[in-house]
């Protein structure tokens, strides 16, 4: 049984091969037979009608893998993307920092251990949590317990009891942006 620096340590290995494969991608390449998108009856070949490129499209499916991947909350946690910042440390445990938007989240966790970690980007390779600011800063997905004073007490030192930090890559949205389409009325 593996423990959780080698998880830890294997995830980030194998998302650096996949970001690697992804880089790949980069590079324009033309199909040696035009598709039937780009052919026309007369034989001349026109350029690929505006769309989505294969880029694109790869960056999508990524963003999709990820969140599949990404710990569900279980009932009565909330999970939010920031950008964690630090972590404050001390006698009575530790406190992660994340900014969420304009909000500054103060996560607590009696200490590093059962804290579920993982990394989807390459570039948290390498990086261990310590006590102290991150540098660099990471973007990362924050599952939380909120604390039930929260609401009554608005001098409460923390947010709630983080249950998960998993580092994205920068550009990652945490959920799908959907297009709305508007039912004619009658």
């Amino acid at each position: 049984m593996l423990k959780r620096p080698a998880v830890i340590l294997l995830t980030i290995i194998c998302l650096s091969l996949h970001a690697a494969a992804l880089e790949g991608f980069g590079a324009p390449q033309r199909p040696a037979e035009p598709t039937p998108q780009e052919r026309k009856l007369d034989g001349k070949i026109e350029p690929r009608r505006p769309g989505k490129t294969e880029n694109e499209l790869v960056a999508e499916a990524f963003a999709a893998s990820i969140r599949e991947a990404l710990r569900k909350p279980s009932e009565g946690e909330t999970r939010v993307r920031g950008l964690f910042t630090r972590v404050d440390c001390n006698a009575k445990g530790v406190v992660f920092i994340v900014k969420a938007g304009k909000r500054q989240l103060r996560l607590r966790r009696p200490g590093f251990d059962g804290l579920h970690i993982i990394a989807f980007t390459p570039d948290a390779a390498g990086t261990e949590l310590t006590c102290g600011p991150r540098q660099p800063e990471g973007h990362v997905v924050a599952t939380y317990r909120p604390a039930a004073a929260a609401a009554a007490a608005p001098r409460v030192k923390t947010d709630g009891e983080l249950t998960a930090l998993e580092f994205v890559p920068a550009d990652f949205q945490l959920e799908a942006v959907k297009a709305v389409t508007r039912r004619a009325r009658n």
